[in-house]
């Protein structure tokens, strides 16, 4: 009975002593955030702001460093959104539940519903999606320089862009390198994080056939339908590479790869 008192006095003070830890820690971030990460961060816009409007002839870099957010240099930002939402409906429609049902089967808790899916992947995912979603800007700011543009009526954004920009590769006198530019700085990374999500659920579809139940048959059907993605993946490169007559006839290749392989890994 006295061993039984004492380590149930002793828990308590035990989480306490956690708490107070996991506090002062918390305090400790909150204060390096305010005192020194903040100002050294806002410090050396101010400065560059006041710079340029000095020196570039009133230019306002805040705007030229936030491109009206579209800029990951903020974390909170459009760009990490669109990634956050096209991955949550990608991973929606319908709502993937094989990696909760590894989880929970490692952990017995077993297999979710499809509306507890829909949650996670709305509200974890969608965080998950909107840090990966950074990645969108990855090529040189390429795509957020892009977006601002068009939202600013800069460029013009065409119905017909991806025609136009293969377009550029069979006709050698088109020297179109707006369309280019829209392309590979906007279409491209776009296409890129859609497929790699989609690639990322079937590689969920085979782990949970050879792992939850065994089924070559559809492992080997996500197999080819992830090789064929991953044709068209390269066939989407295509109009920003240099290429020669030889290479546009290899591209059928890639058109034959990504139908074939496809269709084999639906059926």
């Amino acid at each position: 009975e006295g061993r039984f008192k004492y380590s149930l006095l002793k828990k308590p003070g035990r989480y306490k002593k956690y708490l107070i830890i996991l506090a002062i820690f918390v305090v400790i971030i909150i204060a390096l955030a305010v005192f020194w990460l903040w100002p050294a961060w806002y410090g050396n816009i101010n400065l560059q702001s006041q710079l340029y409007a000095n020196k570039a002839g009133g230019l306002d870099y805040e705007d030229f460093f936030f491109l009206n957010f579209w800029s990951t240099n903020f974390l909170f930002n459009k760009t990490a959104l669109v990634g956050a939402f096209t991955g949550s409906i990608l991973m929606s429609i319908p709502p993937e539940r094989n990696l909760l049902t590894i989880i929970g089967t490692k952990l017995r808790f077993g297999k979710p519903s499809y509306l507890k899916s829909m949650i996670f992947w709305w509200t974890f995912g969608f965080i998950l999606f909107y840090f990966l979603g950074l990645i969108l800007n990855s090529n040189n700011g390429g795509f957020a320089w892009t977006l601002y543009l068009i939202e600013n009526g800069e460029i013009q954004l065409s119905p017909n862009l991806i025609f136009d920009a293969f377009n550029v590769i069979f006709n050698i006198n088109n020297t179109d390198f707006v369309t280019i530019y829209i392309y590979s700085n906007l279409l491209v990374p776009i296409v890129v994080f859609i497929i790699s999500v989609i690639i990322f659920r079937l590689i969920l579809n085979i782990v949970r056939n050879v792992y939850l139940r065994r089924n070559d048959y559809l492992v080997m059907g996500n197999v080819f339908a992830i090789i064929g993605l991953l044709c068209g993946l390269v066939f989407v490169f295509i109009p920003t590479m240099s290429l020669d007559g030889i290479n546009v006839i290899q591209i059928l290749a890639l058109i034959f790869g990504f139908f074939s392989f496809t269709a084999l890994g639906v059926l």
